[in-house]
């Protein structure tokens, strides 16, 4: 157990680590601070606690008030984020249930812990892995590529996936791994031009190479971002603004540097 929650009644303490749990978990999931603070402030007022939250990108602080009257205040830390949609809907229906009393706090967190372990399986990471091989072949037909570009975006893409391997083992940061992939990709492009020219085909190289780093482009990151601004929520909304820029600034230096290296060969 948490050693700041020494000091309140178990039943607090169990109630405190399921429902800072879900917070926990919709702020790695990359929601939004609205929805991360009104489904933590609804189950805590479904137990007749009061409750003062402030969800942003890299934090969780709560202010609990119990019944008794004892009052605690609780930071978590976030480090990992992982856009997932799935975890969003998952703990909003456990939130649901838990707050119209169809679950109990163990069964709450027995549903997380649940979601956190099939999570983790390596069905589900293959799965990770091939959507964002066919999302950079899909979007080669998006921007109107043929058949060629498909087969380019969709070798571009095995490589990405075998960098994403990679990655598991190496353990970059976020922005440390897009400046390498972009730098990657951008170069990797070169390579299938020279390998197309043998076979006397050709392809739009742009369309690839955009094609390619579509599943790197903070596009959610970037939408929630500008919810919580207009939600109000400006230090949240703009830690995820900055965030989101930084990424895609990193991408494009990424990219600068393959152009760099790869001369007149990387455009088209």
């Amino acid at each position: 157990m948490k050693q700041y929650l020494d000091t309140i009644q178990p039943e607090n303490e169990a109630l405190v680590e399921v429902i800072l749990t879900a917070g926990e978990i919709l702020i790695k999931a990359n929601a939004e601070a609205y929805r991360i603070e009104d489904s933590l402030k609804r189950m805590f007022s479904a137990y007749k606690c009061q409750a003062d939250i402030i969800a942003q990108s890299t934090s969780l602080i709560a202010t609990i008030r119990f019944p008794d009257q004892q009052t605690i205040t609780v930071i978590r830390r976030v480090n990992e984020h992982q856009t997932n949609l799935n975890h969003v809907h998952t703990i909003n229906s456990i939130s649901r249930n838990l707050t119209d009393g169809k679950y109990t706090l163990s069964q709450a967190a027995n549903a997380m812990d649940e979601l956190l372990i099939s999570s983790n399986t390596s069905r589900n990471k293959r799965l990770y892995k091939l959507g964002f091989l066919m999302l950079g072949c899909s979007f080669s037909l998006v921007f109107k590529g043929g058949f060629n570009e498909f087969i380019a975006s969709f070798l571009n893409g095995c490589i990405y996936v075998l960098l994403l391997v990679l990655n598991d083992a190496a353990g970059l940061s976020e922005l440390m791994f897009d400046l390498l992939a972009s730098l990657v990709l951008s170069l990797s492009v070169i390579a299938l031009t020279a390998l197309f020219t043998y076979f006397r085909m050709s392809f739009d190289g742009s369309i690839v190479l955009i094609s390619s780093i579509m599943p790197m482009v903070p596009g959610i990151a970037l939408t929630n971002a500008l919810r919580d601004l207009l939600n109000g929520d400006f230090v949240s909304g703009s830690n995820r603004l900055l965030e989101a820029l930084v990424i895609a600034g990193t991408i494009a230096v990424g990219i600068g540097f393959g152009m760099g290296i790869g001369g007149d060969g990387l455009w088209f």
